[in-house]
């Protein structure tokens, strides 16, 4: 668990298309992240168990990693490992095996052609199986006419596979302790009103419902407004 970063940001985009219906633009997590840093979270594997068929092909995961390299090509492969063109081409074709298997959206890597070369791209950092991002706002209390500094949950999804394990719970509740930081007065959400777990796992940190929005949703779903009071600070 730890503060996301610009390079976080393909997986994080990954995941959000995976888990949610609710999609933003690239531009949109960015501008996020570099306004409130605080409040952009990320949750990773806790190990990078790998079985051994599949070892050959993290470690050239592991290897891009460590170069920076977003894209590699046969030929880019054999200079940093000092291996033959046939051995390069069945080691990126590995990884590309490896990558179908996994659940999405773990399905990080692609092959691709350009000028008649055949490319590899890593489309997401596997490691990153869970985001929570957030903003400072201010506006009218849900609870009077007192005007209030605010910390707003933007979005919050966790990977299939790790859910029901208090990810989502333990991101959630150190983006909170970020807010309260911040002399946040309120902290709001909205989640659709038939997500009985995610509902479940907001009351038990103190969130309450406090309006139903209706046709919130681009589905014409209706979402629930939710609210965590710590404390009654008034913006000037």
């Amino acid at each position: 668990m730890r503060f996301a970063e610009e390079k976080d940001i393909p997986a994080v985009m990954e995941l959000n298309k995976t888990c949610l219906p609710e999609n933003y633009p690239e531009i949109f997590f960015k501008e996020l992240l570099f306004a409130y840093p605080n409040f952009f979270i990320v949750a990773e594997k806790n190990s990078e168990t790998v079985l051994s068929e599949d070892l050959e092909a993290y470690n050239v995961i592991k290897l891009m990693r460590e170069n920076s390299l977003k894209t590699i090509t046969v030929e880019r492969l054999m200079g940093l490992k000092n291996i033959s063109y046939d051995d390069s081409k069945r080691l990126l074709e590995k990884v590309l095996s490896y990558s179908e298997k996994l659940p999405p959206p773990f399905k990080f890597f692609r092959k691709y052609f350009e000028n008649g070369l055949s490319k590899y791209e890593l489309i997401a950092d596997p490691k990153i199986i869970g985001y929570i991002m957030c903003r400072l706002e201010s506006g009218i209390s849900s609870f009077g006419f007192k005007w209030v500094k605010k910390g707003h949950i933007v979005s919050i999804a966790v990977d299939q596979p790790y859910r029901k394990q208090g990810v989502g719970q333990e991101m959630l509740a150190k983006a909170l302790k970020e807010m309260e930081k911040a002399n946040t007065a309120e902290q709001v959400l909205e989640v659709r009103t038939n997500n009985y777990e995610a509902i479940r796992i907001y009351e038990k940190l103190g969130f309450k419902t406090v309006k139903t929005i209706r046709g919130y949703y681009h589905d014409g779903a209706d979402a629930y407004l939710m609210v965590r009071v710590t404390g009654r600070k008034t913006v000037d």
